[in-house]
């Protein structure tokens, strides 16, 4: 981005007029180099119906790894200690347009349906922000 100054005297007042001039490779919507940035394969997993106190089998979401800077793929859940497990040992300092495999495991402790969003951002290992983040919709049924 560049400032342009303009001066002009009008009816003997000086206007200064400061325009910021935009780069066009840097347009609206685009997002600066070294920023972080994910997608994720699926918005959401099923695990159908599962008994209680039991595991399910593993489901599998990829991640990629679509900024310009290594990431760290982490997840967060909406509620505290779900009934699922996520995992991905490879997700770890994930460079620039590589993927991996997450595995998400339901462990149902009640007969209910249960439904919980589990948020992954990549996280930099330097100072920047993190990336927006994908949200995963993961549901179950506690069977008997």
């Amino acid at each position: 981005m560049k400032r342009k100054i303009t001066i002009r005297i009008v009816a003997g007042v000086v206007l200064v007029v400061m325009m910021l001039v935009i780069d066009p490779a840097v347009a609206v919507g685009a997002e600066a180099d070294d920023q972080p940035a994910i997608s994720v394969s699926t918005i959401s997993l099923d695990f159908g119906s599962v008994p209680v106190g039991t595991s399910s089998s593993p489901k599998y979401l990829t991640a990629t790894n679509t900024g310009d800077v290594p990431v760290n793929i982490e997840s967060s859940f909406s509620e505290e200690n779900p009934p699922y497990t996520a995992t991905g040992d490879s997700c770890q300092n994930l460079p620039p347009k590589q993927s991996c495999q997450m595995q998400v495991i339901f462990h149902p402790r009640k007969t209910d349906p249960t439904t919980v969003i589990m948020k992954l951002v990549g996280r930099p290992g330097s100072g920047s922000l993190d990336s927006k983040p994908r949200i995963v919709s993961l549901t179950g049924v506690g069977a008997q």
